[in-house]
């Protein structure tokens, strides 16, 4: 069965997409009877480079060409075409490297005149993977090319060919094709296919396939086979389509740029319980805060995105400005870098979104708060105020009937272990009330130990560990174990590597000994 790519190939330069800068050119050349004999196109893969070389082979051999184009009607053009001729060679680098198939292929070749045509085109793909010596046998013939040669050489690697072969050759740089052109290139194939394909599908298989048209097309022809009728829905896509989540990554970059945190919280805790490849998205979610940086320096966007995606990125890049672009992408890769455990694989999501928004979010929290004191209280609730301090009922036998703070001095610190872990749950449901970033760290933690008026938690991570530390979260804990435990205590966060290092080294210690 004949591929989408081998169907719709096109045959005229008039039928190539994006490329209009180099085509633009060799039409006149062709028009003008000048072609050039050495041609290097450098550029992405799949953007036509080759597919351009095979045209100009035809238009440089052609009869009677018009306006550039071959008139695929004289004979020249169709044994190019129907690829019957024995004077075009087509020669992949990547697997000849060596000097001798060079100087077979080419050098031996290129003495004799043409059998069938007027020209012999010598087309080299990935040139750039020709040795050293390739390369300098090469060199010798593309500075006295007989009259009848013409070399078209192709590469993804321009800055590995040598600047002696670069001198010798026309250059022509392809890029990667802009949104746009690719969508009416897909559009016109699954029209003259006859097939329908959902719009956020089609938008999904140009945004997968980041400029290059071969991959898209590829990736159509896939769909295709899934096709329920004439129609390709969202549900039979994603059974072809690699995983994607650029709607939740819009989505969760919306919230950071409103300073959400319970939002982007919850999205998270959506993916992960969805089952979603926390890792796949947060390469997508470093690509996008890439982009909207870039943008908001340069003031421009990749060509290949949609205008809808272009628009929402520039509104939350310049929302949240280029420093807080730059803290962004620079905690993602430090949590990434820190976080290797699979079991709660969030986690580096969930410290990002907390840590950026952290301190705003507390403020939110605190005024929240506020705004529903005042609303009870102008609502006549006389009950607001012992609504607001009722503390969960397993502990109403704990605190002591009189409220008032004693100094810092004057308090009993007397407090157990076993008195601290059966509150801790309490302690925990307090701080959902007072901090947005404490209980995220908190989650899974384990009281440890306490020694005069410093309670030690272990937590999984080392940074869970500095977020609970921060001199700043110091109030609300006191405020908490004050509440809880009517104690002013302090709280002391480790990681559960530190808490075995030190159980490790007390052992040693006791016993003379040395880590090895």
């Amino acid at each position: 069965m004949e591929t989408l790519y081998q169907k719709y190939r096109p045959m005229r330069f008039s039928d190539v997409f994006g490329q209009e800068h180099v085509i633009t050119t060799i039409k006149n050349q062709v028009e003008q009877r000048n072609i050039a004999h050495a041609y290097l196109f450098a550029g992405p893969r799949g953007v036509g480079k080759t597919t351009i070389a095979r045209i100009l082979a035809k238009a440089a051999n052609c009869e009677s060409p018009k306006d550039g184009e071959p008139c695929e009607n004289c004979d020249s053009c169709r044994m190019v075409s129907e690829g019957k001729t024995v004077d075009i060679f087509e020669i992949d680098a990547a697997s000849h490297t060596g000097v001798d198939n060079i100087r077979e292929q080419v050098i031996d070749a290129v003495r004799f005149a043409p059998a069938q045509l007027a020209r012999k085109v010598f087309i080299i793909d990935e040139v750039h993977m020709l040795s050293t010596s390739a390369f300098n046998a090469l060199l010798k013939t593309l500075e006295e090319p007989p009259n009848h040669a013409v070399f078209i050489l192709a590469t993804t690697e321009l800055h590995k060919i040598p600047e002696t072969i670069i001198s010798r050759c026309q250059h022509f740089d392809f890029k990667r094709i802009p949104y746009d052109v690719m969508h009416k290139r897909l559009a016109d194939i699954l029209k003259k296919e006859q097939v329908e394909v959902d719009k956020e599908v089609l938008n999904e298989v140009i945004r997968l396939s980041d400029g290059c048209l071969r991959d898209a097309e590829s990736l159509l022809n896939q769909l295709l086979a899934v096709r329920d009728g004439n129609k390709v829905t969202k549900d039979a896509a994603e059974l072809i389509l690699p995983e994607t989540y650029t709607e939740q990554v819009l989505h969760l970059v919306a919230y950071l740029a409103d300073k959400d945190l319970s939002a982007a919280i919850n999205l998270i805790e959506e993916l992960a319980s969805g089952g979603a490849r926390i890792p796949v998205f947060e390469e997508q979610l470093l690509e996008y805060l890439r982009y909207a940086l870039l943008g908001s320096i340069s003031g421009s966007y990749p060509e290949t995105m949609s205008q809808d995606v272009k628009d929402r990125l520039h509104t939350q890049a310049s929302s949240i400005g280029i420093s807080g672009l730059q803290k962004l992408i620079q905690l993602l890769l430090n949590y990434r870098q820190n976080y290797k455990d699979d079991r709660l694989v969030q986690i580096p999501l969930e410290l990002l979104v907390i840590d950026y928004i952290g301190e705003d979010d507390e403020k939110g929290v605190q005024k929240n708060q506020e705004n529903q004191r005042v609303q009870k209280e102008e609502s006549g609730n006389e009950n607001f105020e012992a609504e607001s301090e009722e503390l969960p009922p397993a502990l109403k036998e704990e605190k002591v009937e009189n409220d008032v703070e004693q100094p810092q001095d004057q308090v009993d610190t007397s407090i157990t272990l076993e008195q601290i872990k059966s509150n801790w749950s309490a302690c925990q449901e307090f701080l959902k009330q007072k901090s947005g970033t404490l209980p995220v760290a908190l989650n899974g933690s384990e009281i440890t130990k306490v020694e005069g008026n410093t309670v030690t938690v272990s937590v999984a991570y080392a940074l869970m560990a500095d977020q609970v530390n921060d001199p700043r979260n110091g109030d609300v804990i006191s405020e908490m174990f004050n509440q809880i435990v009517n104690c002013p205590l302090k709280l002391r966060a480790v990681s559960a590597a530190a808490s075995t290092d030190e159980a490790v080294g007390d052992i040693l210690s006791e016993f003379g000994g040395k880590e090895v």
